[in-house]
């Protein structure tokens, strides 16, 4: 099996051979003495990651990246600095540059080791999702509806994305004791998410949330557990996911959900016909590591529904400069609770966009209804 290779680019001679002492037993190593000399090697060769110094002659790091930054063949490779340069403004400027990672001489063996190799397996489930995505058109970023029988549920929901490219995903995860889970996902930021489309960073985080059920079984403790994975990864701080998932188990009685950040459910009531707001959550994924989630259990009757939509629903703004809101939203399922999941969709997304008349949307719209008919 072919090794994975390592472009250094570094002036200093030591710490070059340090590094490549400590990479080459595992990775091809290459390198070079600044960024000029980076840049030449780079037409001949293609690396599953460069890991740079910024301190160099004829081309610094930052020159180096902002080069690579705009050529498109180069602008994905995954990227590290590893410099003597440690104060935040330092580390804020590699960030922004769209860097995978930021390490501040000198650098312990093992911690470069765990380093690299999370963003080459990173890496490697990017690429195949994206071209996974390119296969099958992401079937559920559309916006058309799509509903979805589980276990005795009925799923409804629509994506209306403000751009080409959606930051709003809906996933279904089915298990072989008949249980499924049901995910919405709100992502925004840049860097990472700029460099391979938020679809390809959706699929790391669910790829990883649906390793983590497996072995745990629980909601809370599986998105316990991502969320640590990101608050670990500096490489991701400067993307911002909000996630609401729920379990539709055998009990056609039960939703069991989890929210980290997003928005409140409402819960239509059917047999009164009342609305109640279900607003317990833990904060966004990748801010606090060790954050409780609370684990949430609802006993819902026939023809209930649980409503949940994004921000761009309630953050959608009208010529006056007026946010839609959380009330009219409660009003418009008050009104219009008693319909069919496909309807009440339709009909909720309909009231937004007559909200926001001819001015145009500035985030994704999603609205998702579960119900139990």
């Amino acid at each position: 099996m072919k090794r994975e290779s390592i472009l250094i680019v570094e002036d200093d001679p030591n710490f070059r051979l340090l590094l490549e002492y400590n990479l080459g037993k595992q990775y091809q190593i290459t390198h070079a003495v600044n960024g000029i000399q980076a840049l030449e090697l780079l037409r001949k060769i293609t690396p599953d990651l460069i890991i740079s110094d910024i301190m160099m002659p004829e081309m610094d790091g930052y020159a180096l990246k902002e080069a690579l930054r705009n050529k498109t063949r180069t602008d994905a490779m995954p990227f590290m600095f590893i410099t003597a340069m440690g104060t935040s403004d330092d580390r804020k400027r590699g960030l922004t540059l769209g860097i995978d990672d930021y390490l501040v001489k000198p650098v312990e063996r093992e911690t470069l080791l765990s380093r690299v190799r999370q963003i080459l397996d990173r890496a490697k489930i990017y690429k195949q999702s994206f071209f996974e995505d390119l296969k099958t058109g992401y079937v559920r970023q559309n916006c058309g509806g799509t509903t979805l029988m589980q276990n005795g549920f009925n799923l409804h929901f629509r994506i209306l994305p403000a751009d080409v490219a959606s930051g709003d995903y809906v996933e279904v995860f089915n298990y072989s004791d008949g249980s499924s889970i049901v995910i919405l996902g709100d992502i925004a930021g840049k860097g990472m998410k700029a460099k391979y489309f938020s679809s390809t960073y959706w699929a790391y985080l669910k790829t990883v949330f649906h390793i983590y059920l497996k072995n745990c079984g629980a909601l809370a403790s599986g998105i316990g557990q991502l969320n640590n994975l990101l608050c670990d990864d500096s490489s991701l701080e400067d993307i911002f996911t909000t996630l609401i998932c729920f379990r539709l188990g055998k009990d056609r009685n039960r939703i069991v959900s989890v929210n980290a950040g997003h928005l409140p459910v409402l819960w239509w009531r059917s047999s009164e016909g009342t609305l109640e707001l279900i607003e317990d959550r833990g904060p966004l994924l990748g801010l606090d590591e060790g954050a409780v989630f609370p684990e949430i259990e609802t006993l819902i009757g026939q023809d209930d529904r649980f409503i949940i939509v994004s921000d761009g629903v309630l953050e959608a703004t009208n010529k006056d400069g007026v946010l839609y809101g959380i009330e009219r939203l409660q009003e418009a399922v008050r009104r219009n609770g008693s319909l069919d999941p496909e309807a009440l969709t339709q009909t909720l997304l309909d009231g937004v966009s007559d909200f926001r008349d001819l001015t145009p949307a500035d985030d994704d719209v999603t609205v998702m209804v579960i119900s139990r008919p």
